[in-house]
């Protein structure tokens, strides 16, 4: 059933939008690419989640294959970029919801943890928000796998070696990240407390050039700053969040100098963008919860 859906082209893919025309062009398909290699070795899966250009080039990250992959335009090709392997850590520092555990070990997967006397449990990283630095350098955002514990999502930075190093670290549930011409990157929380548990009050933060992190909005402190899945940075140099906010509906807001959010009412074009980004994170972290709390206790 997961390979037919996999197999199905109009899902999983990078498409190029004509506004104007409003039709859609097939770029790559993503989830073909995760069917034939699995570069990881564990479940298929496959979620592309958000991109990010430069150039010619369009970077893209697949929450469910655990891939950043680079499509370039100019030749048509997709290549795999980078690969986020599981962090391992032991099965007693993690919290788990009343009446679920971790899920029983694949045969055969190299993504699980190894057996030893201390249970061990693999963290997966789910990339989720993409951005180019001033520095040329990409960074990702981690949302963090089941049970999705606070504190142990990072920002992850990749040079043009494929290096990765640490960028800024201590964080819950990033869903997405954008870079100001200042130099300075923000990130968007969708929860502060587990989504295992329940959290929706999210948290937008700002990271400075050396890693360090303040939080410049906080959805504890301030009503509707609920699940938050995208920003970006405008021209004006405020940051713009989609939300769920208050009720059913979507919202989008900015966040003045002074840290307060303003709602916007009537989202224009270019923020219905950020609209579609909610809607696709969104189903992507319920998804996961979903799927990842779908075991025997």
């Amino acid at each position: 059933m997961e390979s037919d859906v996999l197999d199905t082209s109009e899902l999983g893919s990078l498409y190029q939008a004509n506004f104007v025309t409003g039709q859609l062009t097939q770029l790559a398909d993503l989830a073909r690419y995760e069917l034939e290699n699995n570069p990881t070795g564990g479940d298929i899966d496959s979620n592309p989640n958000s991109l990010a250009i430069d150039g010619d080039t369009v970077y893209i990250t697949d929450s469910g294959a655990n891939n950043l992959f680079a499509y370039s335009r100019r030749e048509n090709q997709l290549q795999l970029n980078a690969i986020f392997d599981p962090e391992i850590v032991a099965l007693e520092s993690l919290e788990f919801p009343q009446g679920l555990g971790p899920p029983p070990a694949a045969p055969n997967d190299p993504t699980q943890a190894p057996e030893t006397e201390e249970p061990l449990f693999p963290l997966q990283y789910v990339p989720t928000g993409v951005a180019v630095g001033g520095d040329g350098n990409l960074y990702v955002a981690e949302f963090g796998g089941f049970p999705f514990p606070q504190g142990k999502s990072e920002i992850t930075q990749i040079d043009a070696n494929g290096q990765q190093t640490t960028f800024a670290n201590g964080l819950t549930q990033l869903t997405d990240i954008a870079f100001a011409p200042t130099g300075k990157a923000y990130a968007t929380v969708l929860a502060t407390e587990s989504l295992a548990f329940g959290g929706d009050r999210g948290k937008v933060v700002e990271i400075d050039t050396d890693g360090k992190v303040t939080t410049i909005l906080d959805g504890n402190q301030v009503d509707g700053v609920e699940l938050l899945v995208n920003l970006t940075v405008g021209t004006d140099g405020l940051v713009y969040v989609a939300g769920r906010g208050n009720g059913p509906n979507s919202t989008i807001f900015q966040i003045d100098p002074e840290g307060e959010a303003v709602d916007i009412p009537e989202p224009n074009s270019a923020y219905g963008v950020l609209v579609w980004g909610l809607l696709g994170t969104l189903s992507f972290a319920f998804k996961t919860a979903r799927k990842q709390a779908n075991f025997t206790p």
